[in-house]
């Protein structure tokens, strides 16, 4: 059987494929944590000028409701896919590997779509260049799995 290139630090793929898996899912449950105490704090901020306009304070209210409902299921769809990356690449299941393939070539899309949209330019590059990257190591995973590499 012909060897796959390895494009995680010299171990295969698919073990790749489970620490990157890991470290989205920390990383974004992370992220979730903070965007939620921040929503929180706001929340609190917005309380406490209660005396100056209720009908604004309680718009203000709904409206970080509103973004925590946001933030919760973006980041908590990132958890699932990351989850789908390491279940796929535990199984060896071909099919699981390229549904993450597919959604993470979105989140590529979507972070170059942020990059013309006024957003951080440095974060908008590094998330594009980060997520070609774990791409290259589960289109690898997927070739090992396909072949048969390292199945004992």
């Amino acid at each position: 059987m012909a060897e796959v290139r390895k494009y995680f630090c010299c171990t295969d793929n698919l073990t790749g494929c489970k620490i990157v898996g890991g470290v989205q899912i920390a990383l974004n449950a992370i992220l979730l944590i903070i965007s939620l105490f921040a929503i929180i704090g706001a929340n609190e901020i917005v309380s406490q000028h209660q005396g100056r306009s209720p009908q604004s304070q309680g718009d203000a209210s709904e409206a970080l409701g509103a973004l925590a409902i946001v933030v919760l299921v973006f980041y908590g769809l990132g958890i699932l896919v990351a989850i789908l990356l390491v279940v796929g690449a535990v199984k060896r299941s071909a099919s699981m590997l390229m549904v993450w393939i597919v959604l993470n070539a979105i989140g590529i899309a979507l972070s170059f779509i942020g990059l013309f949209g006024g957003g951080g330019i440095i974060q908008s590059l590094a998330a594009i260049g980060i997520g070609i990257w774990a791409e290259l190591i589960a289109i690898g995973a997927r070739e090992e799995v396909k072949r048969g590499a390292g199945i004992a």
